[in-house]
């Protein structure tokens, strides 16, 4: 029984749930449904339409804040359209030039401009379509044209510089229009509240500057404007040499050529040293009108730079002057493009030939560089085998991908002994301490060949090499043991004979595929080289021994059993063995 009364309980809450979300959207549909512009109010507004409107609007704030209290997942696209349909509210007003309203609803649309911040845009985005990329900014640059317009018109100068303020922060993602209503009525404040002459001649040209990227529909509506920041520029006055020029700049961009004349005249005649640039402007401005004033200024701040001129900067001047009709100084210039255009000539064939002799210089860089890369040599060494008398010394030299080493080894343990190099390290009993005392040299020949994909890299002027290989190595050893007095057990016999000196020489010949990495000129200097093989091998040993009479004795004729010392048994020498060779050096 209570578990049916929870489930109904459960049934009950889910369907409470569910018919309250659903209200919630159908008053946000609602709210969507609102046109900020009712009906043709922007073409016929009309203060008779504002309290059926108001009433709507009304409606709509009423749901919104229903929606904010209880919705967090509508709250966030309520609280952006609250304030957009304040801004909305505020708009209406300013078309019946009730600016004091105006003013009021635009105030309380930016008293939720700091909720904004925490707004989730995805969260806005869920239940609203924009058409732009930046719809909080965008929505925060509307307040923003409305509050500066009302508080302009209600004299309200602080406010609008406040605002001016708040504009900075934002101005990178606002829309064209929207940046030029802000700036266009920026500097009507500062013409109306008196601000110094520099910083209103400021706004004006940077209200102008704002005006070309506007659409044609944007620029026919706002013509009275437009004429209006034309008035004021051609009215302002400024000490400023760069705004000077900023301003030619503003009017030709917007086909007021005269206006701009004036202003590139003004730059010319009063600036110290005007700029080549700002000569080429003016004159382009000045061949737009009739009169050859401005040309002749033109070409009198062109002609400070005519030194080194190229041959289109000279065919550039000689069309300012066939405009200004001056036949004499056109030919002159003419024999100038003769001029410029032979020493370009001469200048391109000096280039070529430098050029060609730059390409003959980094092919034979090139050359050397492959040659390096093709050719190198190393001298490395084992340093571990020092530990165990052996002294190896290795000359590598490389062509391409195949290696040829030469190496040689100096073995000397007299003093130390070794049982591994000639397999005693598998003698029984008493013969298993009898170590080898030994010197003599072993030579080899290893043909290397690099397989497979190489690593390589221009180490400075060398060329870096890291790969695996394969390889061939022959081996010959020569070693002379220390003269040692055996005793040896009679093969007749059985019996021991004293013991009697004996020297033995031996020599082991190899040949062992091995299989390597390498790393040649590394960091431009070093080379490590290490490997594994495995191969076949013969050795060999001679001996000489002689008793007590000074007779030779042939040892091979006596008895070797794990009770003597069996370091010179015939059946361990002279036989095929399979040497394993694993190798490291480095230099």
């Amino acid at each position: 029984m209570k578990k049916i009364i929870l489930f109904f309980v459960f049934i009950f809450s889910a369907s409470f749930l569910f018919a309250q979300q659903e209200e919630w959207k159908q008053h946000f549909d609602k709210i969507k449904e609102v046109d900020p512009l009712e009906d043709d109010f922007y073409d016929n507004p009309d203060a008779s339409k504002i309290p059926a409107i108001k009433t709507k609007y009304q409606e709509i704030l009423n749901l919104i804040e229903q929606v904010e209290s209880k919705s967090s997942d509508y709250r966030d696209a309520a609280t952006y359209q609250k304030a957009s349909l304040l801004t909305s509210i505020s708009y209406l007003y300013k078309e019946l030039k009730d600016f004091e309203k105006q003013e009021e609803y635009v105030t309380k649309a930016f008293v939720l401009w700091p909720y904004f911040s925490s707004l989730s845009l995805y969260s806005v985005e869920k239940h609203l379509d924009f058409s732009n990329s930046y719809p909080l900014d965008n929505e925060y640059t509307n307040m923003i044209y409305l509050g500066v317009f009302s508080a302009y018109e209600n004299k309200n100068y602080s406010r609008v510089y406040e605002l001016e303020k708040l504009y900075e922060t934002v101005k990178k993602n606002i829309n064209p229009i929207n940046e030029w209503l802000i700036i266009y009525d920026i500097a009507r404040t500062y013409n109306k509240d008196s601000k110094g002459n520099e910083e209103l001649a400021q706004h004006w040209v940077n209200s102008l500057e704002k005006w070309p990227p506007l659409t044609s529909e944007n620029k026919e509506r706002n013509k009275g404007p437009f004429d209006f920041m034309v008035k004021n520029i051609n009215n302002m006055s400024t000490n400023d040499q760069s705004l000077k020029l900023r301003a030619a700049h503003a009017l030709y961009a917007v086909e007021k050529y005269a206006e701009a004349d004036k202003w590139f005249g003004n730059y010319a005649k009063s600036a110290s040293s005007p700029t080549l640039d700002a000569g080429w402007d003016y004159s382009e401005s000045a061949m737009k009108e009739p009169d050859k004033t401005d040309a002749r200024n033109a070409v009198n701040i062109i002609e400070q730079f005519t030194s080194g001129f190229s041959e289109y900067e000279w065919e550039r001047l000689q069309k300012v002057y066939e405009f200004i009709g001056d036949d004499a100084k056109v030919q002159e210039i003419k024999n100038k493009v003769i001029e410029a255009r032979r020493k370009a000539e001469e200048e391109q064939r000096q280039i070529a030939r430098r050029e060609e002799e730059e390409r003959r210089q980094r092919e034979k860089e090139e050359r050397k560089r492959d040659a390096r890369g093709r050719f190198s040599v190393a001298v490395s060494t084992n340093p571990f085998m020092y530990i165990w008398k052996d002294y190896p010394v290795a000359l590598d030299i490389r062509i391409g991908r195949v290696i040829s080493e030469f190496r040689v080894i100096f073995s000397n343990t007299t003093d130390k002994g070794d049982k591994y190099r000639f397999a005693q390290w598998n003698a029984k009993d008493i013969a298993k301490n009898h170590t080898y005392h030994y010197s003599g040299m072993e030579y080899s020949y290893t043909l290397k060949v690099l397989v497979g994909k190489m690593e390589t890299k221009q180490v400075g002027r060398r060329k870096q090499i890291v790969g695996g290989y394969v390889g061939l190595q022959p081996r010959y050893s020569s070693y002379k043991f220390d003269g040692s007095n055996i005793a040896f057990k009679d093969a007749t016999t059985g019996i021991m004979n004293p013991e009697i000196p004996v020297n033995a020489a031996a020599q082991r010949y190899d040949l062992c595929l091995l299989f390597g990495f390498l790393g040649d000129n590394l960091g431009g200097f070093f080379h490590i080289d290490y490997y594994f093989g495995v191969g076949v091998g013969y050795r060999a040993l001679q001996t000489s021994a002689s008793d007590a009479s000074g007779n030779s004795v042939d040892i091979t004729q006596y008895q070797f059993d794990d009770t003597v010392d069996r370091r010179y048994d015939p059946a361990r020498w002279n036989k095929i063995y399979v040497p394993v060779r694993f190798g490291f050096r480095i230099g």
